[in-house]
């Protein structure tokens, strides 16, 4: 299922405008699954894109193109949505933007990152307070995308 309250808040920002753009770290080899799910739990998206987020994609060989991280920094979004401290902290060094990052153990040890890294990070422990922190994100950028 589901994280509860996330397909409200994607529906939300849709329906605000926004385009949701998903972008998962799976391997492409589950994008029919992964599109099933996403079509059955009716999660809002404009877009479904692969990334190899952890540099794993020496078997990826599928027809589906996979994006690297460098590949995410040249992208234009208004916020992004994250449980990787890793990458949450690439997106926020990269593209600028505040991240939303959803928080877990395995994401909490941030002291060695930079400060201007660490004051984009805007840790979240559940989607109605991401909504309640970032009900419009445009105004924090010129674009309409969100990376979830």
């Amino acid at each position: 299922l589901p994280v509860e309250g996330a397909v409200a808040g994607l529906e939300h920002w849709s329906k605000a405008g926004y385009e949701v753009r998903l972008l998962t770290g799976r391997p492409p080899t589950t994008e029919v699954a992964t599109r099933h799910w996403l079509e059955t739990h009716g999660v809002p998206h404009a877009s479904l894109t692969f990334v190899d987020k952890y540099g794993r994609a020496g078997g990826w060989t599928e027809d589906t193109p996979t994006l690297t991280l460098s590949d995410i920094a040249t992208m234009e979004f208004c916020l992004a949505v994250e449980d990787s401290l890793e990458v949450a902290a690439f997106i926020a060094e990269n593209l600028d933007i505040d991240v939303a990052l959803v928080d877990h153990p395995w994401n909490r040890a941030t002291e060695h990152l930079p400060s201007h890294v660490r004051d984009r990070l805007i840790r979240c422990h559940s989607w109605p307070e991401i909504i309640e922190r970032f009900p419009q994100p445009y105004w924090r950028c010129s674009a309409t995308r969100i990376k979830v």
